[in-house]
Parts: C-alpha cells; structure tokens; sequence
C-alpha cells in the first residue's frame, strides 16, 4: 500500500517519514532504479550512502500517492527505468515524455555538477527535485502540467509565447505554489528549497491516469458532426498532493477520457462528442507530435463546438488551438462550459495533405469541500491560584471548581463537554460546550478562587476524502476567570469567562461568558480547522510526532522511526492542519448572556495566542435578570 508522505528531507537528515495513509489502486505499476555509479567520474559528486538514502525517501515522498517504487539496488528481472546520475547535460535530460507511461523501461539523467549546490543539504536537494521532474517527463508530465491551479490559466511569460497560436487570451492568475514540473529549470538561491516542492493538479491527473485511467479507440467514420463518436467520460480517483494553495485539503473531482485516433486520410477530421453542464470547466490535449511511440505524428489542431455547430466562447474568442507553448500539439486550458448541451470536438491536421496518429486526452475538474468528522473532549491545566489561600480542585480532568462557599450555595464550577461534529476546511463548527456555575464564595472572590486555567482541547478527526483516520488535533487556550463584586447590578454581579479568538476575525462570536451571581449556564464553543505551517516538533512518545503549527495548535503523525538517528535534522512539512477556538457561540441553558472585546492587532496578539479585556462591544442575551 502507498502512503501520502507530506514531507521531504535535506541533507542526510532520516528517513522519517509523515503519513496519512493515503492509497491508489495499482494497475500500472513503475519500478524505478536510482543509478549514482556507472556514469560518475571522479571529478564528479561522489554522492555518500545518506544522502542517496535522502535522495530515495524524497523520491518516494514525491511519488507516494502514485504507483511508483524507488529501489539503489539494480534489479534483476522485471522492467524498470533508471535515473543515471552525473550523466547528461545540465541539470537532466529524460529519454521521452511518455503519456499513460506504457514505456516501463526508459531513462532519465541528472547532472548537477557546476550547478552552485555545494552543501550535503544544496546537493540533496537539488538532485532531488531535478530526479523528480525529470521522472516525471518519462512518466508523461509536460511542463504546461505546472500552470498551475486549473480554472486560473498559465503563467504569463507562457501565454506571451510566440508559438502558442492562436494568442492566448484567458487568466494568468497561477499561483507561485512550489511544483516539482515548474517550466524554470529547478535552481533557486537557496538550494535546499528544492526538497520542497510538490506535484500540481494537472500533473496529478495525469500521475493518476497512469495508474486506472480509461482509453478508448477511435471507432472510425466519425468524420462530421452528424457522424461524431460519442465519448463518455469516466471517473478517475485523483489524490491531492498539494501542501499548500486554494485547492490544498480538498476533494478532487475528475472525469476523464483518453481517445486513441488517426488522421487517414487528407484534410480528414474526426468529430467526438459529450455532454456537459453550465459552468463545467474543462481541459483537452491532442498529445502527437511529443509521443516518441508514435510513428507518424500529425501537426494537430483541436475544435470545440456546441449542438447548432457553432464555436463554443474562449474568453472572447474561439475555443480553437493550433500549437500549444512548446511543440506543435494543440491544447485547450480551462475551458468553461456556457450551457448544458451537447460538445463536439473536432482533431484534424493543420495542414490538408497531413496524416498519422494522436491521441485526445480531455477531462472535467471540480473540487469539493472535504468533510471532516470528528469528536472533541477537553481538560483543564495549568489553573492560576489568586492568592496563597485558594481553594481548587480537577486539574487535569474536564470539571474544575474553586473557592470557598457560603452557607447554603456551593464553589464556583466550570466543565466541558464534547461532542461529535462535521465541518470541512475553514468552516467554524460547535467544539464543545462549557458550563459554569457562579458559587456565592465566601470573602473576597481574590481570597479563595482562581484567576484562570488553560483549556486543553483535543479533536480526533477523521478525513475519508484524504484518508486521514483517527489523527489528533491538540490546542490550547487560557480563559480568565473573573469573579466579580456582587452589587445591585445583575449584569455588573455576573462572573466572566475570557478567551480571546485570533486575531482579525471580525465580529460573529463572543469571547467573554457572563453568568448570573449564584446561576448556572452553558455556553457553545466554537472552533475550525484550517492550513497552517508547522513552527516546531516533539516526539509524544516513540511513534508519535507533535507538530506545532502557528496557531498554537498541534498535529499529531505516525512515523517510521525504524531508522532515525539521534541528532539528525527533520524537514518538516510546509503545511498541515491546524485547530482554532473562535470564542464563544451562544447560551444554550441557564441564564447569561456573551459579549465581544474588540481583537488586539496581530503584532500584539503574536505569540500569545490569548488576550484579556472587558470592554463589551456586542451582548448577546439566553437570559437577563434586569
């Protein structure tokens, strides 16, 4: 079973690994042997035996979500494609771009001698990247994989290309997301980045219809609208191997299709036609020209029409393409369908007398939210005495009480409860309830009471969308405890609970409970999930690995430590998931009311993860007693 790693390592750091657990089904499977010897002279790097090992595990991070295996041992049997290293021009070369990956004994080199990287971590990480995007050519990823964010167009430079025809007109909105088939060569200042970078939506779909995509023939007499051969697309399970971006921590949604045809006759076209709905973004590819497997390859061209046989719209124009950025092969991005009707696509050759073969590949994308499920429960820790004489009990359990009653009324009392939630990315969510009964305690409220305690919350959550399963979300906030003068004022009597949602949230949920002198009320407590990246780790016990993110929060992974060595550096993944408590929801029994305190500005908030204050913006009432 392959393994979604989200993270690769520098230098001769280990091989641990971060795993969700994450599997395809195989039925293409790649065995790819990493040769550092028979072409290495002695001027050249001589790679140690950590850092091929590094080299190996990131290859194997990079690939894991897809049906491809790493060996340093040549294998003796079986097919397999090996990566030569020191060997080839500049930085690599592979043998061919090889769509649907039918060539399972091609080549790849890598050179990246003269190339700057001088570090055990530069090397490494250089080499890395450059194996990867290379492999990725010969597993059939073509630069144009990298655009980026499919529905946002291409990179500019790109779309300025003078062999693109026609001019490209749609969005260049790509994001600068760190993809290993970016269209640069893999060289950064800083070298070491190289270990972090990660497959994009395009270049996933095609990773992934390697594995279990579906491919039909041209059946031929298809050469007219009328006549056109009815295609229909199927499902294709893509995994998301994002780390960061608008589409990271979703569900993939693709339908796709690879048709093999021929142009055979002169000035031939072969007619195909779906169906779509409004608003159905697609993308087709006549892959010809690049395919070394193909004898004959023909100058394609590629039409889109709707059911009268008119030009679907491209962004103002005709959703027609000649030459895509780099070969004569004919592609059309991001196309978003105007009404639920009918398509036809058009191949033919550019020129009249042209004839050979190609094959279509075209497909649908969509996203979903991924639902996340989970239950929450909660401690009290770290509770803060107001004087020498305080009276308390339940640290380290979800039920705390303080301070000395008077007769005939019982301590002050704060509990949580938890419970079972679903929610997606982003989306705030009830994380518990609070309950807390106002004791009338004796003396002063600073005599024999407490000034706060850290809420210690705990989600396990479950993500079928990205097979997470039974992964523990951590987080930990300080509520301030103020038990007030009791006066004449319901209102001014009542004690408060403090905590403070991050900063620049807005308004939507309070962060001060008040509870009426000598009453009990509970309160909902709301929370997310979002991205976030890791700021530090810890080892909880000898398979787990904390991981501490920028909101405080901490995710918890399994990991390999068959070979981790003491000492050694860890490269941490960029982004993972973290937990925010927003503040409070509503009162759902007894009687009190929640206010908001305006938010500190995010310079003041940073580090602190908590702020203290009573000014009351908003109130939102269960009850009152004016």
């Amino acid at each position: 079973m392959k393994r979604a790693q989200l993270a690769r390592l520098v230098g001769v750091s280990t091989s641990l690994t971060f795993s969700f657990g994450i599997s395809t089904a195989a039925q293409a499977f790649q065995l790819v042997y990493l040769d550092f010897d028979s072409q290495t002279d002695p001027s050249e790097i001589q790679y140690t035996s950590e850092q091929r090992n590094a080299i190996l595990s990131n290859l194997d991070i990079d690939y894991a979500l897809f049906d491809v295996d790493f060996t340093l041992i040549q294998p003796s049997s079986s097919l397999f494609s090996t990566l030569f290293f020191n060997d080839g021009p500049s930085f690599g070369l592979a043998e061919q771009i090889d769509f649907r990956n039918l060539d399972k004994d091609d080549t790849v080199t890598i050179n990246i001698n003269g190339a700057g990287a001088t570090t055990s971590d530069e090397i490494v990480g250089l080499t890395s990247s450059t194996a990867a995007h290379e492999l990725g050519h010969i597993l059939g990823l073509r630069h144009g994989d990298a655009f980026g964010p499919i529905g946002s167009g291409i990179d500019e430079i790109i779309a300025n290309s003078t062999n693109y025809s026609p001019a490209y007109l749609g969005p260049t909105n790509v994001t600068t997301e760190p993809r290993l088939k970016n269209m640069d060569i893999p060289f950064l200042p800083n070298l070491a980045n190289e270990a972090n970078k990660f497959f994009s939506e395009r270049s996933a779909i095609k990773l992934a219809f390697n594995d279990h995509g579906t491919v039909v023939s041209e059946s031929g007499g298809n050469n007219s609208i009328a006549t056109a051969q009815a295609l229909t697309l199927a499902s294709l399970d893509v995994p998301n191997p994002l780390l960061s971006g608008i589409n990271f921590g979703r569900e993939f949604i693709v339908d796709a299709l690879t048709v093999t045809g021929s142009i055979n006759a002169a000035g031939e076209g072969d007619f195909f036609s779906f169906t779509g709905n409004a608003g159905d973004l697609f993308n087709f590819e006549v892959i010809s020209d690049v395919l070394d497997r193909i004898a004959n390859p023909i100058d394609s061209q590629i039409s889109i029409f709707d059911s009268r046989g008119n030009f679907v719209d491209y962004f103002g124009t005709n959703a027609f393409n000649d030459n895509e950025f780099e070969t004569n092969d004919s592609i059309i991005i991001d196309l978003v369908l105007p009404a639920d009707d009918t398509y036809f696509i058009n191949v033919n050759a550019a020129s009249a007398s042209d004839t050979g073969d190609y094959e279509l590949f075209f497909y649908r994308f969509a996203t979903d939210e991924v639902e996340i499920n989970g239950t929450s429960s909660a401690t009290f820790v770290d509770l803060q005495p107001a004087s020498s004489a305080s009276v308390f009990a339940g640290e380290g359990t979800s039920t705390i009480n303080w301070g000395v009653p008077v007769s005939g009324s019982t301590s002050s009392q704060l509990s949580f409860t938890g419970n079972p939630f679903s929610t997606s990315f982003g989306e705030p969510f009830v994380a518990g309830t609070l309950e807390y009964t106002n004791g009338i305690i004796s003396g002063s409220p600073s005599d024999t009471g407490i000034t706060g305690a850290n809420l210690r919350l705990n989600s396990i959550i479950d993500v079928p969308g990205l097979a997470i399963d039974d992964r523990m979300l951590t987080i930990e906030r300080s509520i301030e405890t103020v038990s007030t003068p009791n006066t004449s004022d319901p209102d001014e009597s009542a004690d408060i609970l403090t905590i403070m949602p991050p900063a620049g949230l807005g308004s939507g949920f309070g962060n001060n409970f008040h509870v009426f002198e000598g009453d009990t009320a509970t309160a909902t407590l709301i929370g997310r999930i979002i991205e976030s990246e890791v700021r530090n780790f810890s080892f909880s016990s000898f398979s787990e690995l904390e991981l501490d993110t920028d909101q405080d929060s901490v995710f918890n992974f399994d990991v390999d430590l068959d070979t981790v060595e003491v000492g050694q550096p860890v490269q941490l993944p960029q982004r993972v998931f973290a937990f925010e408590i927003l503040g409070f929801g509503e009162v759902t029994s007894g009687e009190g009311f929640i206010t908001s305190t305006s938010v500190p500005e995010p310079s003041t908030l940073l580090g602190t993860g908590l702020a203290i204050g009573l000014g009351s913006l908003l109130k939102k009432r269960k009850q009152t007693k004016k």
